[in-house]
C-alpha cells in the first residue's frame, strides 16, 4: 500500500514545500526576508490558496525561488505548479481548488461586464439629447416689411470744408502722441533693464570641479564638464571654489568678467557681483 502512495506522489505542489521547510526547521518569516517575498504569499503557496496567490508571471517566480532556496528541483516544482493553473493535475488538485480555478474567471468577467455597464450609464447621462431643429423661414410679411426698412434708412449728412481741413492735423497730431508714446515707453523699458536684478552665470570651456554654498547649503559640489553653465542665483552669503579656473568663464549680465584665477580660486565671494552699481 505504501509503495502505491509512492508512485501517485500524492503531495500537492504546496505541501511539498512546507514539508521541505519543516524538514530544514526554517521559518517562512526567515525565508521571506531572504528572498524578499511577503510572507503571506509564501503561506498561499504552502496551502495553494490560489485566491492569495499573485497572478502569473509573478507567482512563478515566487514558486522557483522558493524551490531554490529550499534545495528541490525547481524546474519540476514550475511544472507541477503550471499543472495545477492549467487544471491537467490528473485529479492531485482538491475538489475545493478546481472549483475556485473555475468560478474565479467567471466572477471576474461579471465584474468587468457590469464596470462596462455603469460606465456606458455615464456616458449616456452626460451627453446633451439631440434634437432636430427645424431652419427658420421668412414670410412674404417679413420680406416686405424689411424691403420698407431699408428705403427709410438715415443719409448720413454731409461733412463742411472746415470740418475737413481739420483733419490732418487732427491726424499729424494723433502720429506725434504715438511717436511721444513709443519714446516713453522705450525709456522706461531702458530704466526697467538698469534696475533689473545682477545676473551671475558661468559656462565651462573644460572640465572643472566646483564647489558652490552659503555657510551649511550646497548648490554645487562636483566635477563637470566642457559646456556646462549654470546661473548663480542672487542670494547672500554664496562662496564658489573654482578647481580650474581657466576652464570656467564667468558672465555678469552677460558681460564676462573675472572671478577665479590661479592664486584665488578658493571660497570667492560673490557679492559684490550682485550689487546694482555692477
Amino acid at each position: 500500500m505504501e509503495e502505491n502512495i509512492n508512485e501517485k506522489e500524492f503531495q500537492t505542489v504546496g505541501e511539498m514545500l512546507k514539508n521541505a521547510r519543516l524538514d530544514q526547521r526554517k521559518q517562512l518569516s526567515e525565508i521571506a526576508g531572504v528572498l524578499y517575498i511577503r510572507q503571506s504569499y509564501l503561506a498561499a503557496i504552502e496551502d495553494m490558496d490560489l485566491l492569495h496567490i499573485p497572478p502569473m508571471p509573478y507567482s512563478l517566480g515566487f514558486v522557483r525561488s522558493y524551490a531554490q532556496y529550499l534545495g528541490l528541483n525547481s524546474d519540476r516544482i514550475v511544472a507541477a505548479y503550471r499543472q495545477v493553473l492549467s487544471g491537467e493535475d490528473d485529479g492531485e488538485c482538491a475538489d475545493g481548488e478546481k472549483a475556485v480555478r473555475a468560478s474565479a474567471p467567471r466572477l471576474k468577467h461579471v465584474i468587468i461586464g457590469l464596470c462596462g455597464l455603469i460606465f456606458l450609464f455615464m456616458i449616456w447621462s452626460v451627453l446633451p439629447l439631440s434634437q432636430s431643429v427645424e431652419p427658420y423661414r421668412i414670410s412674404a410679411v417679413e420680406k416686405e416689411q424689411q424691403v420698407e426698412q431699408k428705403g427709410e434708412e438715415t443719409i448720413i449728412p454731409a461733412v463742411d470744408e472746415g470740418q475737413i481741413s481739420e483733419s490732418p492735423a487732427i491726424e499729424e497730431k494723433g502720429a506725434d502722441s504715438l511717436s511721444q508714446d513709443v519714446k516713453e515707453d522705450s525709456e522706461n523699458a531702458s530704466q526697467e533693464a538698469e534696475a533689473a536684478e545682477p545676473k551671475l552665470r558661468l559656462v565651462l570651456s573644460g572640465p572643472s570641479w566646483l564647489e558652490l554654498r552659503q555657510g551649511n547649503k550646497v548648490y554645487l559640489n562636483n566635477l563637470y564638464n566642457k559646456g556646462y553653465s549654470y546661473d548663480i542665483p542672487n542670494e547672500k552669503g554664496l562662496a564658489i571654489t573654482v578647481g580650474r579656473p581657466q576652464n570656467v568663464s564667468f558672465y555678469l549680465n552677460d558681460k564676462p568678467i573675472t572671478v577665479a584665477t590661479k592664486e584665488n580660486r578658493k571660497n570667492i565671494q560673490l557679492d559684490k557681483y550682485f550689487t546694482k552699481e555692477n
